[in-house]
């Protein structure tokens, strides 16, 4: 998750950085490093079965200006993979 004064965002690393472990502070210092990253941005939606999953949204760029700080996000829901 990433979080900036405004808000508090769920992502996902993209194909392109599956070279980065998923480790908050891999993360977190790949930021620093490229000033800028592509993830995908996840959000709550109800599958075909009914049930809540965790889904990929769309593309973001984060910029890291303004990120206050990339922490763990763990869900309850079901996550589906970004293509």
């Amino acid at each position: 998750m990433v979080v900036t004064e405004k808000d508090e965002t769920v992502v996902a690393l993209t194909k392109e950085d599956t070279s980065l472990t998923a480790d908050a502070t891999a993360i977190s210092k790949a930021l620093g490093e490229r000033g800028s990253l592509t993830v995908w941005r996840y959000a709550v939606r109800k599958a075909k079965d009914g049930e809540l999953e965790q889904a990929p949204w769309g593309k973001i760029s984060v910029q890291a200006q303004g990120v206050l700080r990339v922490e763990p996000y763990r869900t309850p829901l079901r996550v589906v993979a970004a293509e």
